[in-house]
């Protein structure tokens, strides 16, 4: 590098320097000079300093890292330097503390920052690692930044008339997708190139993370009501046992600043009351708040490496960008920053910013990017923060970043709620444990129960391995359960669990089920590579609202020689299905897999079979399974053939596919023809075998082009929905 260049690289980060500088003071300025003298030495909260003591330790620090330490000059006010240190003096007792008043305290901070300027002008940054880059300015600016935050939520605390203003944040623009799929695989984690990172940001290093499923966005007001309005306050199911302790001693109801008005909320902002907007994100929720509504939305508190990884990876590059929207310095295009509105902005009103996770749902979640891998590490269980009283600035403390969780000890790829991952990559301040075992299925973001739709798949032909029917056809059941072609309702992703049964040669039906995403466990992938088998059933779960979330609610259920998964939900549960729960053995409703209408389906079917009611058309009650809403065990036969014609040889093994949109129906592999019960449609017809239409409301489908190479039985992926056909996708 040249001697021109070296100087004109050191000017220029002496203007950036002033600027910022310049920029942070501006604000500081607007923060102390909007109440008067009282309000300035007044402690609005025992848990902030007087605003006059933010402000004259903003210079005193000033002065102890760049005006002594770097400049070696004599000190201003070395007196004041006890006074002034954080650590030597509590919160609580600043105001008693002989403080300088308003006007010395400004006096005093303008002095320091004429000699910083001077100083400025005459150093050298590449004198010693606490200049190098403009280091100690860096720090400083970000210092002060801090202190603007904290006197942003003093602002919030005080009462009095109003004393800042700002115009209303932009309406939104872009969509933003309710979540993303971040595919497993390492990251760059932290930096050891941005000069002005503090030292815990460094350094830079390697993390491995199983796939996981973030919000797009941080959890928003109206999401919270939802759970509010469920009684999620007065439930302690949904709270760790320190979080309901800390919820009944703090008489927590609601976030923070909120009050009930009329048939909705309005909440304090900065001395004026407004309505609660549905689609800004919510703040003022403790730690405890965040952990429970995440476990009432069936989803978790996000890892800080999760939240870095969803904020600063590149799914293109594979690299770790400076900023979500890339290396840029952040505008008012980027982000909502330095109280521009002294709000948060609504969900899309940031058009940069959902841009970017539009961006990554395109690459990711749809299916251009690397498809998860099949292995996962284990998630750490970080401790809850030990701060639990609630933030009041206006712009932190957001409950974001949500994943839906798999439970405690299973490897983590769930959701996430965001602000909620299975999660996504800030802080620690998003950071959580994982939900507790068995959660179950409680949100109302854009998912309407009865239409989330999980991924079904049957064969019966030659032996082949279990990968090659799960893993490796290119719309494989791994696929479909992240990045379906298509998929109808709210989101795309079947994380709820998965189950697989299949048949060794001569031997009762063997079955592996677990209720995390089918591409977190690599113990299947594992087992799928070596194991083989000509009949299998399996199927990835997105649950329905309300239903458990745990290993035993996974299909397929077994007794015997059977194999039975269901698609569907049961409308009017659990009051629909009282009548016919009625007729079952106490003992098999003691012993139910699940909590769930398809576990409590199974136990129904099972009760006839065992009746000797028999798999086929008619049947003990002519297969009529009674109760509201038509529930019937229409069974059918079904004879498979290759996939370009002939008799099925092998033997015969019974498998029980369901059904269900207001009922049940069975699936039944026997030897012979192809055909289905009650008038539905034989599918070999002028040799085409693609699609046989069950009896009832769903279409199984086997789609040429996902049967795996050289196999020449039938691979059926199944599935349902209210309307249409489903062939696949």
């Amino acid at each position: 590098m040249t001697d021109t260049s070296t100087d004109r690289d050191t000017e220029g980060l002496r203007d950036r320097i002033a600027a910022e500088l310049a920029r942070t003071r501006a604000r500081t300025a607007l923060l102390t000079e909007a109440v008067d003298d009282a309000d300035l030495m007044r402690q609005h909260s025992p848990l902030m300093s007087p605003l006059v003591w933010d402000l004259a330790h903003v210079g005193n620090q000033e002065e102890l890292w760049l005006v002594r330490d770097v400049g070696g000059r004599e000190a201003v006010r070395c007196d004041i330097d006890d006074l002034y240190d954080a650590f030597k003096q509590p919160r609580r007792d600043r105001p008693s503390l002989p403080l300088l008043p308003p006007a010395e305290a400004r006096a005093y901070v303008a002095t320091v920052r004429e000699k910083v300027y001077d100083l400025l002008d005459r150093v050298t940054f590449d004198s010693s690692r606490l200049v190098a880059d403009g280091f100690a300015f860096g720090m400083i600016v970000q210092h002060e930044q801090q202190h603007d935050e904290t006197m942003l939520a003093t602002h919030q605390l005080r009462s009095g008339p109003v004393a800042l203003h700002a115009p209303p944040p932009p309406e939104p623009t872009v969509r933003v997708p309710a979540e993303v799929l971040v595919p497993a695989g390492p990251f760059v984690m932290g930096t050891d190139t941005d000069p002005w990172a503090l030292d815990n940001e460094r350094p830079a290093h390697r993390v491995e993370l199983p796939a996981y499923v973030i919000d797009a966005a941080p959890v928003t007001n109206g999401a919270y009501r939802a759970f509010i309005a469920d009684g999620g306050y007065d439930d302690p199911r949904w709270w760790t046992e320190a979080g309901w302790r800390h919820r009944r001693q703090a008489g927590l109801v609601a976030p923070m600043h909120w009050r009930r008005d009329g048939d909705g909320w309005s909440y304090l902002r900065f001395g004026r009351w407004d309505r609660v907007r549905d689609d800004e994100p919510v703040v003022h929720v403790c730690f405890h708040e965040a952990q429970a509504y995440a476990t009432w939305a069936g989803k978790r508190l996000p890892t800080e490496a999760e939240w870095e990884k969803a904020a600063r990876w590149d799914p293109a590059t594979g690299r770790s960008r400076r900023y979500p929207w890339g290396d840029d310095d952040p505008t008012s295009a980027h982000a909502n920053l330095g109280q521009r509105h002294l709000s948060p902005a609504p969900v899309g009103a940031i058009r940069q910013a959902s841009r970017r996770w539009a961006c990554i749902s395109s690459s990711v979640t749809c299916g251009n990017g690397p498809p998860p891998p099949s292995g996962a590490t284990r998630a750490s269980r970080p401790s809850p923060t030990g701060s639990t009283p609630r933030s009041s600035s206006a712009t932190t403390t957001r409950c974001c970043g949500a994943v839906r969780s798999a439970p405690t000890g299973r490897p983590a790829a769930a959701r996430s709620a965001t602000g909620t991952i299975p999660s996504g990559g800030r802080s620690s301040a998003a950071s959580g444990a994982l939900a507790t075992p068995g959660p179950t299925r409680r949100t109302g973001e854009g998912r309407k129960a009865g239409r989330l739709m999980c991924r079904h798949l049957a064969y019966l032909g030659p032996p082949v391995t279990l990968r090659e029917l799960l893993f490796d056809p290119p719309h494989s059941l791994l696929r479909q359960s992240w990045a379906p072609r298509d998929m109808r309702g709210g989101g795309t992703i079947n994380a709820d669990g998965f189950g697989i049964g299949w048949y060794p040669d001569g031997a009762a039906p063997v079955r592996y089920r677990r209720a995390q995403p089918i591409w977190s466990d690599p113990t299947i992938a594992e087992l799928a590579a070596v194991t083989s088998a000509g009949a299998v059933l399996a199927a990835v779960r997105s649950a329905t609202v309300g239903m458990a979330i745990v290993d035993t609610a996974a299909a397929p259920f077994t007794e015997g020689r059977w194999l039975f998964s269901h698609n569907g939900v049961v409308r009017g549960w659990p009051d629909s299905m009282v009548p016919l729960a009625a007729e079952l053995p106490v003992r098999d409703l003691l012993t139910l897999d699940a909590t769930t209408d398809s576990a409590l389906l199974w136990a129904l079917v099972r009760d006839r079979l065992r009746a000797g009611c028999r798999a086929g058309p008619g049947g003990r009650r002519d297969g009529h399974l009674g109760g509201r809403g038509g529930t019937r065990l229409t069974a059918q036969r079904a004879a498979h053939r290759r996939a370009h014609g002939g008799r099925q040889r092998g033997r015969a093994r019974p498998v029980v596919a369901g059904h269900t949109r207001v009922g049940a129906a069975g699936l039944r592999a026997a030897r012979r023809r192809t055909g289905v019960a009650r008038g539905a449609r034989r599918a070999a017809r002028a040799g085409h075998r693609d699609r046989a239409t069950p009896a009832g409301t769903g279409r199984v489908v086997r789609r040429a082009d996902e049967a795996p190479p050289g196999v020449r039985g039938i691979a059926r992926t199944c599935q349902t929905r209210r309307k249409g056909t489903a062939d696949g996708r």
